[in-house]
């Protein structure tokens, strides 16, 4: 089957989903998207944007969601290409982590759910791919795979709280800043009174930390009334999570580079708390770009990532 040929039968199965989720006629869809009922699938199978625009608000979804579906790419149906276990399939996405391969991670994401075979391991599953989705930037999408996660039951405490934790990530990413700090402070209040026992714990403790310090200071610009508390939160906690995460770090390299970031975030608040004047920070942060004078010579996943944060706080 030609590509055309695919997206016109991949574009009739979306108006056919939109009439059965809007419970209308072709007739009623056609007059929604402002289209001659005849006409609703182009001979070119190349839809005009406008088109994807209105299908898009017509099934309650991002046009991005839409794009995907019709031109394949990681919304296409997985499929495993081999028998490999849940186990290996979830170590994968690891390292594909670790190395900051996040469309392989949505994609072993996907596998390891194919060879799921108990809801702990679905969980876990969908953690692979909200991880992928958010490296990806899709934050949305990481959040409903998030959400999707915190739905299986019955799965153990320790995974139930990174799953939270990752929520709460996804909803700080999105700007959803409410309620990324109440659910990143539960948590921080359960790890209060109960601190972790299992090595999961320990990195979704130190974790939800940067979360919540990262959360606080953002507030700093939304809530200026209140900037010099947020600040102060912010440094409290980054510091408390920088030095979380460097002493989990011998059993996960990924979280030297989270630490690095919530160091970053300390020199913002300092500047807005008044401990290190505004140019002195700058120059702080022009300084470490030193460090990264070859992409291809640096550690790729988040102690990359560290170093584009680093730019967002100067």
């Amino acid at each position: 089957m030609t590509e055309p040929t695919t997206r016109r039968a991949r574009l009739q199965q979306l108006l056919e989903l939109a009439m059965i989720y809007r419970g209308w006629t072709r007739k009623e869809l056609a007059g929604a998207l402002g289209r001659d009922p005849t006409k609703l699938v182009p001979a070119t199978g190349n839809p005009k944007l406008d088109l994807l625009v209105e299908l898009a608000d017509v099934l309650d979804w991002p046009v991005g969601d839409v794009t995907e579906c019709l031109w394949g790419g990681l919304d296409s149906a997985p499929s495993r290409s081999s028998d490999a276990t849940f186990q290996d399939l979830y170590a994968a996405g690891g390292e594909a982590h670790a190395d900051g391969r996040y469309r392989d991670m949505v994609r072993l994401g996907r596998e390891a759910l194919e060879a799921a075979g108990s809801p702990t391991q679905r969980a876990l599953a969908h953690n692979r791919i909200c991880g992928g989705w958010e490296g990806l930037g899709r934050y949305v999408r990481s959040m409903d795979a998030a959400r999707t996660a915190l739905r299986e039951t019955p799965v153990t405490g320790d995974v139930r709280r990174m799953l939270q934790s990752n929520l709460a990530n996804a909803a700080h990413a999105l700007w959803n800043l409410t309620e990324a700090r109440t659910t990143a402070s539960d948590l921080v209040d359960q790890f209060r009174v109960r601190p972790p026992e299992t090595l999961r714990d320990r990195r979704t403790g130190a974790y939800t930390l940067y979360v919540l310090g990262s959360t606080h200071r953002r507030l700093i610009d939304v809530e200026p009334d209140r900037a010099q508390f947020h600040a102060a939160a912010s440094r409290s906690l980054l510091l408390e999570a920088a030095q979380a995460l460097e002493a989990a770090a011998d059993s996960d390299d990924r979280l030297g580079g989270i630490a690095r970031t919530c160091r970053g975030g300390v020199i913002e608040a300092d500047v807005v708390l008044g401990r290190v004047d505004a140019r002195g920070g700058i120059a702080r942060i022009v300084d470490a770009m030193s460090d990264i004078v070859d992409l291809d010579d640096h550690p790729r996943g988040d102690q990359l990532e560290s170093h584009g944060w680093w730019c967002v706080f100067g």
